[in-house]
């Protein structure tokens, strides 16, 4: 019996990805970013995303910048992304 709906990873948008894989601080970027309205549209697009952990060992005080300046979040997914044609 299932008790949830199975989703497959290509039916799925980049923001509902990352969400699913628990990339709580990587949503967070993106949505501090304004970049949510472009990833939550299906689209075909790489994006290498750190997981949490590495996350974590990045300077405090760099990604609380990130955190809350949209342009640095910005630039960090266009180094991070790229769409496929």
């Amino acid at each position: 019996m299932l008790d949830d709906v199975l989703i497959p990873d290509r039916a799925r948008t980049l923001l509902e990805l990352v969400d699913s894989r628990q990339l709580f601080i990587f949503a967070q970027l993106i949505r501090v970013a304004g970049l949510e309205d472009l990833f939550s549209n299906p689209a075909d697009y790489t994006l290498f995303a750190p997981t949490e952990p590495a996350l974590y060992t990045l300077e405090e005080e760099w990604l609380d910048e990130a955190k809350s300046s949209p342009e640095l979040a910005r630039k960090i997914f266009m180094k991070r992304t790229t769409a496929v044609s």
